[in-house]
């Protein structure tokens, strides 16, 4: 079964006006870049309108995962992606990796390849069509075969893409301003020994100036059988992103810088950042499934600030620390407490 998964390569930039454009300049990616996404519960992607104002920031962010950027020809399987000039391997699965093909007129997907299953497009999808106006829309076929725990089985579909909106919207990280809407549709089959299985996803994703992943994206998935069911959802998540994980500038601001040590922690850590004149901060504690575990509102009396979070009575596993400046989030970073 196709993974619903996001781009190749992300969007590093998008002109900063009012319907931002994207060209191939956007999606350059550098080789041995990270970027945590958060995937947890599905939440309505919002109207596909122009000036919207769409806001997700008491949404719950849920595990921390993601994909570095990596040189197609030096991964285990790039040999069967011999045109393909992009690839991402997974950060909690390292031996999952993406093909695709970046150039002037698009973003392509050759594929995936793993241990378990792997997919050759050898009619690539395409992604996203460059350049991308305010309004472009797509409509692409591909097909390609795999294998899927050892059985054979081919792939054909189509995908259909717009770019049907631009506004404001505030996730747990922050509010940004002309974040571009982009919608991208999947209709597939999957045929072994004679069986044909349907699959349709629906995707939206939106991105800002200066950041390689969605801020904020939604997807769906839904499978007919062919037993008279008809189309019965599968799966559906949303995913967030923190822009300052890479340096960007929010709202004219530079981002908070934030250090977290030990990590990771056995009884207590301190959090550490430089703070603006003023300011009031809060820290909170999140388990896995993004229930607030801990909050405290440390007393500061300088700009370079620091406080400690007990987690003594915790139990071991993976936290997110999430620190807030005047009731908005500015950071989020994954904890291990052991």
């Amino acid at each position: 079964m196709k993974h619903i998964t996001l781009s190749i390569a992300g969007i590093t930039s998008l002109v900063t006006v009012a319907q931002p454009v994207l060209t191939v300049d956007d999606l350059q990616e550098n080789i041995g870049v990270q970027v945590p996404l958060y995937v947890g519960n599905y939440y309505n992607p919002g109207p596909a309108t122009n000036n919207f104002t769409l806001n997700r920031g008491n949404a719950v962010l849920g595990t921390p995962t993601g994909s570095e950027v990596v040189d197609p020809d030096a991964t285990p399987y790039g040999s069967s992606y011999p045109q393909a000039n992009i690839a991402s391997r997974g950060i909690t699965d390292t031996t999952l990796f993406n093909y695709g093909l970046l150039n002037a007129s698009g973003l392509y997907s050759f594929g995936r390849y793993g241990p378990m299953e792997h997919v050759i497009l050898n009619n690539p999808e395409l992604q996203f069509r460059l350049p991308m106006n305010l309004g472009d829309t797509w409509t692409d076929q591909w097909s390609g075969a795999g294998t899927n725990g050892g059985q054979n089985f081919s792939r054909s579909g189509t995908t259909t893409g717009t770019y049907n909106g631009y506004g404001n919207v505030t996730t747990p990280f922050g509010s940004f301003q002309n974040v571009a809407r982009i919608q991208v549709d999947q209709n597939y089959y999957d045929i072994q020994t004679g069986f044909e299985v349907n699959f349709q996803t629906t995707n939206v994703y939106y991105y800002i100036s200066g950041f390689n992943r969605p801020i904020f994206s939604t997807s769906r998935g839904f499978v007919d059988l062919g037993l008279g069911a008809g189309l019965e959802q599968i799966i559906s998540f949303a995913t967030f992103a923190d822009p300052s994980a890479v340096g960007i500038e929010e709202d004219g601001a530079q981002p908070l810088p934030v250090s977290v040590h030990p990590n990771p922690a056995d009884d207590l850590f301190h959090v550490s950042w430089t703070g603006r004149p003023g300011a009031v901060y809060a820290i909170d504690l999140l388990d896995a499934t993004g229930r607030m575990v801990s909050s405290s509102v440390p007393n500061l009396t300088t700009d370079l600030s620091r406080a400690t979070v007990n987690v003594a009575d915790l139990p071991g596993g993976v936290y997110l620390m999430r620190l807030s400046e005047a009731g908005r989030p500015v950071r989020v970073v994954p904890v291990m407490i052991r």
